[in-house]
Formats: structure tokens, C-alpha cells, sequence
């Protein structure tokens, strides 16, 4: 897309999420069972209708991830299964939760092929340039991951509803100056390790219900909501780009 102009860029983005959206929409009528699926599909995009725009608008790529998660759990074949999810993976590291319903299942070749072709599509960009793609990935590590993980103020800025920056703006102060400003936040100041630790906390308290329920099971359009809810509370991303996944 890189090469072509941007008004032409953006319509086959625009129809490529489209298209995905549609897709996703019949694979969920055919994972969960629902009287009268087109008036209720009908009913969910039209009242969405805005917000599903205005997350393509923002260059967002939740549908296609979607699709790619409900096509992997979908197809028959394991290494495509495979193929599907380490994609979404790729694109976005939150659709790897989805591998738990793999172990759930007992699927362990599409476990197995999700991590093989995860490993392909990462080394791809070597073609091109070796040095360019290490260097990337060093930096998507070190800038993105480990930052997040070492402190919780670094997803904190304006818009970001994570789970994290959502504790590091109530008790962190310059987590969010504009909006901890506006509301009169912290409420109280902590550290950064404390909010971290409060992180786990609710982490903790939002699995126990997930863990007490695995005793008796789960039906599969069980399981995928769960992990999709799952993907959003703890997704360092903002829920303004990310919420669209509970449309399953």
C-alpha cells in the first residue's frame, strides 16, 4: 500500500476491513446459534455503525484481526489454523490469547504450527534487509514491550482505558497530566511498583471467575467471548481502538 497514493491506500484499506467485517459477521452466525441472525446482525451494526467507522478511519486493524481469529478456530486444517492465528499474532501481539483455546481443546499441532509460522513471519522482513529487521525488533522490545511492562504510565497518555493506564492515572501523578488535571486525579499517589502490583490484583480478580468456570467447562462461543473479553481488559491499547472485538 506504501507504494500507491494515499486516497487510493486508504479505499482498499477501507475495503478490506469492510470485507473482513462481513466475513467475521457470517462466521459468528455460524459459531452461535441465533434466531433471525440477520435482523440481529442488522441491529448491531446500525447501532455501532458510527463507532465501527471511526475505528477504520483511525487506521485501526481490529477486523481484520477478528476474522482471523474466528477463521482460526473455524478451519479444519491444523498448519492453516496455524497459519491464521500466528497472522493475527504478527499484526497485533493481543490475539495471542487466543493460543489458550488451542490448550483448551486440546489442539496441540495448531499450537505447535501457531508458533512455527509466528516464527516465519517475523524473520520474513530478513529478505529484505537482516540488520533493518533485527534492529526493529530490538526496538519493538525494548520501546514497546519491556517499556509497558516496567512502568505503567507508559500506555497512560490521553485516550489509552487499558486496565493499566486506567490505575496509573487514578494513583500515579503524571500518568495522564491532561486528563488527571481535569478530574482531579491521582486520588491518591503511589509508586510505580504499588500500581504495577495493583495490576496483578485485579488481574487476578478478574481470572478467578474465568478459572472457576473451567471446572465445569465451556461450550465453544463461550470460551471465544470470554477470550476476547479477556484480549480487551488486558490489552496495553486504547479500548476506543480495541473494544470493537466484543462484536463477537
Amino acid at each position: 500500500l506504501g507504494w500507491l497514493s494515499y486516497p487510493t491506500s486508504a479505499t482498499i484499506f477501507i475495503l478490506v476491513n469492510f470485507i473482513c467485517l462481513l466475513a467475521s459477521l457470517f462466521l459468528i452466525t455460524k459459531l452461535i446459534s441465533i434466531k433471525h441472525p440477520f435482523s440481529v446482525l442488522f441491529f448491531t451494526l446500525a447501532i455501532n455503525y458510527r463507532y465501527l467507522e471511526s475505528h477504520v478511519s483511525n487506521n485501526q486493524v481490529a477486523f481484520i484481526l477478528i476474522l482471523l481469529m474466528l477463521l482460526a478456530v473455524y478451519v479444519k486444517n491444523d498448519a492453516l489454523s496455524g497459519i491464521l492465528l500466528s497472522l493475527a499474532i504478527i499484526i497485533k501481539i493481543t490475539p495471542a490469547i487466543f493460543l489458550f483455546y488451542f490448550l483448551y481443546k486440546r489442539q496441540f499441532k495448531r499450537f505447535a504450527y501457531t508458533f512455527l509460522f509466528a516464527g516465519i513471519w517475523t524473520m520474513l522482513p530478513s529478505i529484505y534487509s537482516h540488520e533493518y529487521n533485527l534492529h526493529s525488533l530490538g526496538n519493538w522490545y525494548e520501546l514497546v514491550l519491556n517499556n509497558a511492562m516496567k512502568n505503567p504510565a507508559f500506555r497512560s497518555w490521553k485516550n489509552n482505558q487499558s486496565l493499566i493506564a486506567t490505575i496509573a492515572k487514578y494513583f500515579m501523578v503524571g500518568a495522564d497530566p491532561l486528563n488527571q488535571a481535569l478530574f482531579a486525579m491521582p486520588f491518591i499517589s503511589l509508586g510505580a511498583k504499588t500500581i504495577t502490583y495493583l495490576f496483578y490484583f485485579f488481574s487476578l480478580l478478574i481470572g478467578i471467575p474465568f478459572l472457576y468456570r473451567l471446572k465445569a467447562g465451556f461450550k465453544d462461543a463461550e470460551l471465544i467471548s470470554i477470550l476476547f473479553i479477556l484480549s480487551v481488559i488486558f490489552s496495553g491499547i486504547s479500548w476506543v481502538h480495541s473494544f470493537v472485538v466484543l462484536l463477537f
